[in-house]
């Protein structure tokens, strides 16, 4: 846990996909325009809030797709790679 820095920069507790997803967790779902912001590109600094924002956003995406709404097939490559910062 220490080498891989999972509690100080993995999981960010203050990375606002993981505090919308705790507040879901205790039954007060967020309101729209703070899963949007809790959503944007660099809203997350830790490793694991970035995979959430990514994994809900390709779910957003997904249906346009299947709807046949976009042309192509999505592009599901991860654009941003979580790295631990140097000891």
């Amino acid at each position: 846990m220490q080498r891989y820095r999972v509690e100080t920069e993995f999981y960010v507790a203050s990375d606002p996909v993981i505090a919308a997803a705790r507040a879901i967790q205790r039954g007060t779902p967020p309101a729209q325009a703070q899963i949007d912001a809790a959503l944007a590109e660099d809203a997350n600094r830790g490793g694991y809030g970035q995979s959430v924002a990514l994994g809900i956003q390709r779910l957003r995406e997904a249906p346009a797709f299947w709807r046949g709404e976009v042309s192509g097939t999505p592009d599901l490559k991860q654009s941003v790679r979580w790295e631990p910062s140097a000891s």
